[in-house]
Order: C-alpha cells, then sequence, then structure tokens
C-alpha cells in the first residue's frame, strides 16, 4: 500500500552531495534578513579564525546554534561552520559553532 508521506531519509545521500537545503513551506513564507530584529550573520574569515586560536578561544568553548535553525538554512551555513552575529543596535559581536 503506497504512503502518502514523504520518507527525508530517502535522499539524505543525495542532497548532501550537491549541496541541496530542504525547507518547509512555513520556512520560505518570510525571509527572516528583512526583519530588522535578525542581526547580520556571517561566516568567519579564515584570518579571525587564526586570532582567536592564537588567543586561546577554542570551537568549544563557544555557544553553539544547530544547523537546522532557520538562519542556518537561509544562508546555508555548514556544520562545523564558525559564524559572526552583528547586533547592530549594541555595536556587540557573537559567535557561535552550527552544530
Amino acid at each position: 500500500m503506497p504512503s502518502n508521506t514523504l520518507d527525508a531519509s530517502v535522499f539524505e545521500g543525495d542532497i548532501s552531495v550537491y549541496g541541496t537545503t530542504m525547507f518547509i513551506e512555513e520556512e520560505l513564507m518570510f525571509n527572516p534578513t528583512s526583519n530588522v530584529l535578525v542581526p547580520k550573520h556571517c561566516i568567519v574569515s579564515s584570518s579571525e579564525l587564526q586570532e582567536m586560536k592564537e588567543k586561546g578561544i577554542s570551537h568549544d568553548s563557544l555557544p553553539k546554534i544547530y544547523a537546522e535553525d532557520r538562519i542556518c538554512k537561509w544562508y546555508g551555513f555548514k556544520r562545523g561552520d564558525m559564524i559572526r552575529i552583528e547586533r547592530d543596535y549594541c555595536n556587540e559581536v557573537y559567535y557561535r559553532i552550527i552544530i
């Protein structure tokens, strides 16, 4: 008897090869980057990574953010990436590791 549901695990191997991200329709109803409350997110440069290592800051000591988070999926961040979050209203910078 055929099922009306889609089993995403069937596509996991193929999707990872092509770097494709699957979204639920509700996740695409609005652009999260256009909201004024969402800070700027970007991947940390290799020189910035080196500076952090020299200061003794390790990946393990940083807060985590899930790869399934809407903003991570939107930008295409991958597990293991380090991102910088810049909040304009208070001139602060935060770092997160994608898990």
